[in-house]
């Protein structure tokens, strides 16, 4: 588990080595590759599910 402090830690080492302008659009970048790959394990377990509903492998 993160706290919040490591987080802090995170967002202050990254604003002083990235820089505060592109700090923004850094974390964008990453909550949206964050976001895209959640929404590709879900659809993987979704089509999972949906293939072994109908079938017999799994009773």
């Amino acid at each position: 588990m993160v706290s919040w402090a490591e987080i802090g830690i995170v967002i202050v080492a990254g604003g002083y080595l990235i820089g505060r302008k592109e700090l923004p659009r850094m974390a964008k970048m990453g909550g949206r590759y964050v976001g895209r790959t959640v929404g590709a394990v879900l659809r993987a377990k979704n089509e999972y599910f949906e293939a072994t509903k109908n079938s017999d492998l799994v009773k």
